[in-house]
């Protein structure tokens, strides 16, 4: 396993307990986040490559080629509406059912959108099972600004500021789909802008006073 440490304008690569070298000498990655951001940055990591987000900048995926190669780019999937830009980038992200999810722009801090089925780079919305989605979230107490998402065993969780909400398919064990999307909230405590721990069918969070450390069991 690896990890990794965010610092002004560049990542630092450590693995068994020290940091990965190249020809002798430290790997560090070049990224666009400022340290005043660190703190707002939400993760989302499918096999070697992370993907990470922050509202005042593209969505960018950290792709590992070898122990030595790692490189930085940002995402920049087709179809998606409105294009990345000032105002429009998301501030969450997470892997669901196959699919990659954005989620809260400035423009639309309710808005969570899916990527087609088995495709992360393709956002093209339709009505067919493996295409694309656009959904928005409807108000909540103090309105439901999405802070974050995290996939869980049952439901993909979304931290809205209003309201902690419950995304799946409908009945059962069905599949989120453009014609097959149920979202409901489970409590009205709201979340903070702070990612959760999940594992399995539960999540850790942080209540949106900033004070409270609330579990929810699937």
């Amino acid at each position: 396993a690896y990890v990794l440490e965010f610092t002004n304008l560049n990542v630092r690569i450590y693995r068994d307990r020290g940091r990965v070298l190249s020809g002798g000498s430290p790997i560090d990655v070049v990224t666009p986040w400022l340290e005043a951001e660190l703190f707002e940055l939400k993760f989302a990591q499918s096999t070697t490559d992370l993907y990470v987000v922050h509202p005042n900048h593209n969505p960018r995926k950290i792709a590992r080629a070898s122990d030595t190669s790692w490189s930085v780019a940002p995402h920049s999937p087709t179809n998606f509406v409105p294009a990345f830009a000032a105002g429009k980038y998301p501030s969450a992200v997470a892997f669901y059912e196959q699919r990659l999810v954005y989620a809260g722009t400035v423009e639309e801090p309710e808005t969570i959108w899916f990527s087609q089925s088995a495709d992360y780079d393709d956002f093209l919305v339709g009505s067919g099972a493996t295409n694309g989605l656009k959904y928005t979230v409807a108000g909540g107490e103090g309105g439901n600004k999405i802070e974050w998402l995290q996939g869980t065993d049952e439901a993909l969780m979304i931290g809205g500021y209003g309201d902690l909400l419950r995304a799946t398919g409908g009945q059962g064990d069905e599949a989120i789909a453009p014609d097959q999307i149920s979202i409901k909230p489970t409590n009205t405590f709201g979340v903070a802008d702070i990612g959760p721990i999940g594992k399995n069918q539960s999540i850790m969070y942080m209540q949106r006073n900033g004070l409270t450390l609330r579990t929810y069991e699937l």
